[in-house]
C-alpha cells in the first residue's frame, strides 16, 4: 500500500494544528513539540498496516536508541525517526548520532524546522518543515521507501503463497499414485493412520495423514534453517515418523530436490530475512507470522475450522502475570515452586509456554523445563514452531540445546477421555512412536496445578452446506471449539 500526497494532507493539517497550540503556549522544547511529530507517523503506519514504536535500546548498543522505529507486519525495521529542539544544531545532532553508528537506511532527523532524511546510507534530501507541501514530500518519499533486500523478502513471501496451493495439490498427486504403485508406501500409511487415532484422534482420516506430510514437506526446510537446526528431522518425534514416510516415498516414487526447484529462491529469501534478525523474540514473531501466511494459503478451511488466531503478545505477558499473582497470594507458591506442574494444552506456536520460562529464573529453569512445563498440539505446523521456539529459547537462555521432552503431539481433549483404552492400543502407539507416548503417559502421570493458555476456537458455522464444523464430542456448548 503506498501513501498519496492526497492521502498525507489530512495527517499534516492536524499536525500544523496542533503545532500552532504548542506555539500558543510558548512549549517548543523537543520532549513537548516531539508528541505532536510522532502522532503524525503514527496515524500514518496505522492506515498502512505499520506499528510506531518507542525504543528502548538494543542487544548490539544500547546508545543507538531513536525517537522511535517503524516496523511492518513481518517485525521487519522500514524506518526510523529522530526528533532534537528546535534551537539544537540539528547538523551538530545529525553527526553525533551518526558517529554513534545510528541507521542510515531509512532515517528522519527533524527539529520542527527542518528534517533530514537518509536512505541508502546517505543523505537523501533535506525539507522546511514550515512548508506543508515539504512535509508532505518527506513523508510520502519515507513510507514509501523500499529497501531492494527486503522488497525481494516480501515479493518472495507473496509467490511463496501462491505455489503452497500448486505444490500441495502436486504432492497430492504424487502421494495417491505412490499408493497405489507401491504397497510398502501404502502400508506405512495405513500404520501411521492407526496410530494416530489411537494416539491423537479417534477421527483422524487418511487424508489428515497425507496433510501432515505435505505440510512436513513444505516447511520443514524453513524451521529447520530459520533456527540454524540441521538435524531438526532426526531430533524431532514426530517429524522422525514423517521423514520415514518420505524415505519410502523417495525410493520410487519422489524426487525431493526436483519437486523444490523452482521454489528454491523463495524458501532462500525467507532464510535470509530470518538472519536479520538478532533478537530471538524478534526471530519468533517472524517464523510465527511466516507461519500464518502459510496456513491461511495452504488451507483456509482447516484454519478457520481449528481457531488459527493467536493471541497478541501484549495478552500473553498479562496472562502470565496475572497468573503468577494468583499463584503467589492465594497459594504462596511460584510458576518457579516445585509441584506447580504447568500445562498449555493447545499450545499453538508455544507462546504461552515461552512466557512462563522468562518468567523462572535461570537456576531452576532446567529442573522446570524437564519436570514441570507440559504442552499439546494437534495440528502439524504450530506443533513444529512451538518446539523449534521452546527449545530454542531453552538454548538461549542456558546456552545448551535440550529437547523439550514435554511437548506431545496430541489431542488434548481426546488424551483426557480416552486415554490408551485397551492394550493393543497401547503397544501399537509404542511400536510406532514411543517417545510421543511415553511424553502423553508423563503428562497424564502428573499432577497439574496451573492450565493457562488460549484454546483455539471458531465460531459456529452459518449453515450446514459449509461442510466445516469442528469436532463433534469435544464441546456440546453453544460455541464449538478445536
Amino acid at each position: 500500500m503506498k501513501l498519496t500526497t492526497d492521502a498525507t494532507k489530512r495527517y499534516t493539517d492536524k499536525y500544523y494544528t496542533a503545532m500552532q497550540k504548542f506555539k500558543h503556549h510558548q512549549a517548543d522544547n523537543e520532549s513537548t513539540t516531539e508528541a505532536a511529530f510522532k502522532d503524525l507517523l503514527f496515524n500514518i503506519s496505522l492506515d498502512l498496516n505499520l506499528t510506531l514504536l518507542k525504543t528502548t535500546g538494543n542487544q548490539k548498543n544500547n546508545n543507538i536508541v531513536p525517537d522511535g522505529i517503524i516496523k511492518d507486519d513481518y517485525f521487519r525495521v522500514v524506518g526510523y525517526w529522530e526528533a532534537k529542539d528546535t534551537y539544537d544544531n540539528l547538523d551538530d545532532e545529525i553527526y553525533k548520532k551518526l558517529k554513534k553508528g545510528y541507521p542510515r537506511i531509512n532515517t528522519i532527523f527533524e527539529d520542527t524546522q527542518q528534517a533530514v532524511l537518509y536512505q541508502d546510507n546517505s543523505e537523501f534530501a533535506r525539507y522546511n518543515l514550515t512548508k506543508e507541501d515539504e512535509l508532505i514530500k518527506l513523508l510520502v518519499q519515507f513510507f514509501n521507501y523500499k529497501e531492494p533486500v527486503y522488497e525481494q523478502f516480501r515479493k518472495a513471501v507473496e509467490k511463496f503463497k501462491e505455489n503452497i496451493g500448486r505444490l500441495s495439490e502436486d504432492f497430492k498427486d504424487i502421494i495417491q499414485k505412490a499408493k497405489a504403485e507401491d504397497k510398502n508406501f501404502k502400508t506405512a500409511v495405513n500404520e501411521f493412520l492407526e496410530v494416530c487415532k489411537t494416539s491423537f484422534h479417534r477421527d483422524i482420516t487418511e487424508s489428515d495423514v497425507e496433510d501432515m506430510l505435505i505440510q512436513h514437506l513444505l516447511t520443514e526446510r524453513i524451521f529447520r534453517k530459520v533456527f540454524d537446526n540441521p538435524e531438526f528431522s532426526t531430533n524431532n518425534v514426530i517429524a522422525i515418523q514423517l521423514e520415514k514416510l518420505v524415505s519410502i516415498l523417495t525410493k520410487h516414487s519422489f524426487n525431493r530436490a526436483k519437486f523444490f526447484e523452482n521454489t528454491n529462491q523463495y524458501y532462500i529469501a525467507i532464510e535470509e530475512e530470518a538472519k536479520q534478525f538478532d533478537d530471538f523474540s524478534e526471530k519468533q514473531a517472524f517464523l510465527n507470522k511466516i507461519y500464518e501466511a502459510f496456513f491461511q494459503s495452504y488451507s483456509k478451511k482447516n484454519a478457520d475450522k481449528n481457531g488459527i488466531v493467536y493471541t497478541p503478545q501484549s495478552v500473553v505477558k498479562f496472562m502470565i502475570k496475572f497468573t503468577e499473582n494468583v499463584l503467589q497470594t492465594e497459594f504462596d507458591k511460584s510458576f518457579a515452586s516445585k509441584g506447580v506442574n504447568i500445562i498449555d494444552p493447545c499450545t499453538g506456536t508455544g507462546n504461552f509456554v515461552m512466557e512462563v520460562l522468562r518468567n523462572i529464573k535461570p537456576k531452576q529453569l532446567g529442573y522446570k523445563y524437564r519436570n514441570e512445563i507440559f504442552a499439546n498440539e494437534i495440528l502439524l505446523l504450530p506443533y513444529y514452531v512451538a518446539s523449534a521456539n521452546i527449545e530454542h529459547y531453552f538454548y538461549e537462555a542456558t546456552k545448551q540445546y535440550e529437547p523439550f521432552s514435554n511437548m506431545v503431539f496430541t489431542d488434548t481433549l481426546e488424551l483426557i477421555n480416552n486415554p490408551y483404552e485397551n492394550a493393543a492400543q497401547q503397544k501399537m502407539a509404542f511400536f510406532f512412536n514411543e517417545a510421543n507416548s511415553e511424553r502423553a503417559k508423563r503428562e497424564l502421570g502428573s499432577d497439574l496445578f496451573v492450565i493457562i493458555g488460549n484454546p483455539p476456537y471458531n465460531a459456529s458455522q452459518e449453515t450446514e452446506d459449509q461442510n466445516n464444523k469442528n469436532t463433534k464430542n469435544h464441546f456440546k456448548t453453544g460455541q464449538d471449539h478445536r
